[in-house]
């Protein structure tokens, strides 16, 4: 199971360890984007975390986690990108957690963010199909040419709404159940 940019971790490792990895359900992922959307995404997903005297890298930071739950992409705040989100993402708690996250976050990581946004998921997963279960906020089938019913699938689907954790883990039950039959 992967979740987010992990994705594309997810394909390769699917693909270089057949016998280790039978099923990849990769959860959240950041559907396969055109390259524009790719590069915006490097350019743009993570803020400068170098410390300044003002304590502006602290409200860009927090800036940054605040939108990433409540737009996609969060750096483009309109009504069209609005997504349903839970309100406990939303929770100051949760935002102090994440904004320690982000700061203790290793160096090497926006190096990793860079590669994963580097793959196209679409492509890299085609051969996979038949052992990738994709596992997507319905917000994210709705807006993404990807899901449509005529499109080529490149695994099973399920969708779910995420102010709903019961319904997103029996979602992820019942595609992890469809790849032991």
């Amino acid at each position: 199971m992967c979740h987010g940019f992990a994705a594309a971790i997810g394909l390769n490792m699917t693909r270089q360890a057949p016998q280790q990895i039978g099923r990849c359900v990769l959860v959240d992922a950041y559907w396969p984007l055109d390259a524009a959307m790719r590069e915006k995404l490097a350019k743009r997903h993570f803020p400068d975390r170098s410390p300044n005297a003002h304590g502006g890298h602290l409200l860009a930071a927090w800036r940054f986690l605040r939108g990433r739950a409540l737009f996609w992409p969060w750096f483009d705040e309109r009504r069209t990108t609005i997504i349903p989100t839970q309100e406990s993402a939303l929770e100051p708690n949760a935002l102090q957690h994440a904004l320690i996250g982000f700061f203790e976050a290793p160096p090497w990581a926006e190096g990793l963010l860079r590669a994963c946004l580097d793959t196209d998921l679409a492509a890299a997963g085609t051969d996979l199909a038949e052992r990738i279960g994709w596992l997507c906020p319905d917000w994210t089938i709705a807006r993404t040419e990807l899901w449509r019913p005529d499109a080529t699938r490149h695994g099973a689907v399920a969708g779910y709404d995420n102010r709903d954790m019961a319904a997103r883990n029996q979602a992820l039950r019942q595609l992890l159940d469809s790849g032991n039959q």
